[in-house]
């Protein structure tokens, strides 16, 4: 296509009312807006059992009123509107290709919406490649998708129906322009109202958001909170529900927590330490060599996966003990959860809790919706990262030094940040040589990808020697003999190792992304290693089952297995990045994408996957739809018990 007739194309869709064709391409479009407006009714019904039960005040109404109009039809009124000026000429041709669109995109919603009743999950590319590839593996016989097809045919005799009495609309003076204000306008403010009521925490809102097929709403803005006082004319942004609230999405966990205080160990400390984007070949003598002589009494896990490439996806896993694919849910109805149930117990019993973090957790709610009303230190002396994590030391051996009685049991979290690009450490622990002319913001395929490493190397030594003084201070002061010591990190980092210009992680799910260390020290247990690949979601119930008298089974609460049972040799793992996720099985991993599917080995990304195991899909498709409710039923009233924890049985309520 020339540039001439692109330049006439977009006459025709911007000012095509003003050229010589204004007459015909005006009625044309005019037409568009009239059948668009007339599948308005058709959208909202569809999508009104998905929200059927959400919070019904003005300002709520007003946001899902715009969602609908501005969101899922406004976006086809301007794709139909392309088909019209490229096809000017062509009436009956963009007649059609409205038509089709429309159908199918009506059809779509119809499913989707049939879908989500029943498994209260959203067909997206993953899904759908299963059902083109192998539609009988998804549990979806013939007939189903005969009815299917049949449905889809009576949809395009509707729309055709409809596009015949859409002529007598553009009649009505001034009812398409109005139509197009309105639309427009409610795409605007539903995104305007989405991101005050993300900044601001109000579920009543954002627990909208994972109810709704294929949407993306806008998130943070540092304007939020300061014009976002309206949202408290419809009352209490948090305000409690009560607990008769069933009818929302998130059910966590299934059943009230049973505990068996003849089970339960003597309250033992835990510390939790995070080194940011640690890979899994650093955990060596020569990298870490105070966390791999701690990883020789401990248990370690060698074939270890994050839940996710991303700081968010590997945190939530780790502490909630769930799919990252459950972050939307719980992120939208954070205020109802409250925090993880791990967090909830080590409350219930007492626990001091020492977090020390110099991390984006507010912005990436993973304060409110992890770290609820738990204080967060993350003020520390220095301007760069190796001095945050040395004043962070200072502070967590403090903590350490005031709880070396042994009179009150604690939980102690620290998040080292100097590994981080672009790779903090001082002087004196710059033990492999960088080159001093890199500049590590230019890094690209060209790049010596050593020069890189051995930065990143330093700061991981670097802080290997903070946390080894965390270590001793645990010996000397005795305290390691009660207390659990779990090192491990948010996710890896990839410094091009497939040759394909990857760098840093939130890109891909290969191991240079995900594979990270895993030690967990067990006072009073021998050192053991785990072959079999294991998961970030392993760690809450292997804490819950075997130190805290948890008799739950557990799938009641997480994803994940208890590392002290058997570890499956194969099973389907679930990572996330912060805008697609992936399904890893075995060497092969499938990542849904919004731009299409993409399937590679987990080592190297220039190689293509093999097929994935059908058996074990059923199994992906029940982990990752768990924890909500099906066929809008409320939660179990089963597996009652009598010693659950309070706390958690009055904030267990449907969400």
């Amino acid at each position: 296509m020339s540039p001439t007739e692109v330049l006439q194309i977009g006459n025709r869709l911007f000012f095509g009312w003003s050229s010589p064709t204004r007459k015909t391409l005006g009625n044309d479009q005019r037409r568009v807006v009239a059948q668009v407006m007339l599948n308005l009714p058709l959208v909202a019904l569809i999508l009104m059992p998905n929200l059927w039960g959400m919070d019904t005040g003005p300002v709520s109404l007003v946001y899902h009123g715009s969602v609908i109009v501005g969101c899922y039809l406004f976006p086809f009124f301007l794709v139909c509107s392309i088909s019209t000026a490229l096809f000017s000429g062509k009436r009956s041709l963009a007649s059609g290709i409205c038509l089709v669109i429309l159908s199918s995109y009506i059809f779509f919603l119809l499913v989707d919406s049939v879908v989500f009743s029943i498994y209260k999950f959203h067909i997206d590319l993953f899904w759908l490649s299963f059902f083109i590839q192998d539609f009988s593996g998804l549990g979806i016989s013939p007939t189903i998708v005969l009815v299917a097809a049949l449905v889809f045919l009576m949809i395009l005799m509707l729309e055709w129906k409809l596009s015949t009495f859409a002529p007598r609309l553009i009649r009505v003076r001034f009812l398409w322009q109005a139509f197009l204000i309105v639309a427009f306008a409610g795409l605007v403010i539903s995104q305007v109202v989405h991101v005050v009521a993300y900044e601001k925490g109000d579920y009543r809102i954002t627990q909208s958001t994972p109810l709704l097929p294929s949407y993306w709403p806008l998130h943070s803005h540092k304007y939020a909170s300061k014009y976002g006082d309206f949202f408290d004319a419809d009352g209490p942004i948090n305000s409690h529900p009560g607990a008769n609230n069933s009818t929302g999405l998130l059910h966590y966990p299934l059943a009230p927590i049973c505990r068996d205080s003849s089970q339960q160990c003597s309250q033992p400390n835990i510390v939790l330490i995070l080194l940011e984007s640690w890979r899994a070949d650093t955990m060596n003598d020569l990298v870490s060599p105070n966390i791999a002589a701690l990883g020789r009494r401990s248990t370690v896990c060698l074939e270890h996966l994050s839940s996710g490439n991303s700081t968010v996806a590997g945190v939530f896993g780790l502490l909630y003990g769930i799919h990252p694919t459950y972050w939307d849910a719980v992120k939208a109805n954070s205020t109802l959860i409250d925090n993880p149930l791990v967090f909830d117990i080590l409350r219930d019993d007492n626990y001091d809790m020492g977090v020390y973090a110099r991390s984006n957790f507010k912005r990436h709610r993973i304060q409110d919706s992890i770290f609820r009303d738990i204080p967060i230190i993350k003020d520390f002396a220095g301007k760069t990262a190796d001095s945050w994590d040395k004043d962070m030391t200072e502070k967590m051996l403090d903590f350490l030094d005031e709880h070396q009685d042994g009179e009150k049991p604690f939980f102690l979290f620290g998040f080292f940040k100097a590994s981080h690009f672009s790779y903090f450490s001082d002087e004196e622990h710059k033990k492999f040589q960088p080159d001093p002319e890199l500049l590590n913001t230019l890094v690209r395929n060209s790049t010596d990808s050593r020069s890189v490493m051995n930065d990143y190397r330093n700061s991981v030594f670097f802080d290997d020697d903070l946390v080894g003084r965390i270590i001793d201070r645990l010996d000397t002061t005795g305290l390691m003999d009660n207390t659990i010591v779990i090192i491990t990190s948010d996710h890896a980092e990839e410094f091009n190792d497939n040759g394909e210009d990857y760098w840093g992680h939130g890109s891909n799910f290969t191991i240079w992304q995900t594979k990270v260390p895993m030690i967990i020290y067990l006072p009073g247990h021998e050192s053991r290693q785990i072959t079999a690949r294991t998961s970030h979601l392993d760690i809450v119930p292997t804490l819950l089952h075997g130190y805290f008298g948890v008799t739950n089974q557990v799938s009641d609460y997480s994803d994940g297995v208890d590392l002290a049972g058997e570890v499956p040799l194969i099973r389907p793992m679930v990572q996330a990045s912060y805008y697609n996720y992936a399904i890893t099985m075995g060497d092969d991993v499938l990542v849904a994408q919004p731009w299409g599917l993409k399937q590679y080995n987990i080592k190297d990304i220039t190689q293509p996957g093999g097929t994935l195991s059908d058996r074990l899909l059923p199994q992906v498709m029940k982990e990752v739809t768990r924890f909500y409710i099906p066929n809008g039923k409320g939660p179990s009233e089963g597996n009652s018990c009598s010693s659950q924890s309070s706390a958690r049985e009055e904030k267990r309520i449907g969400l």
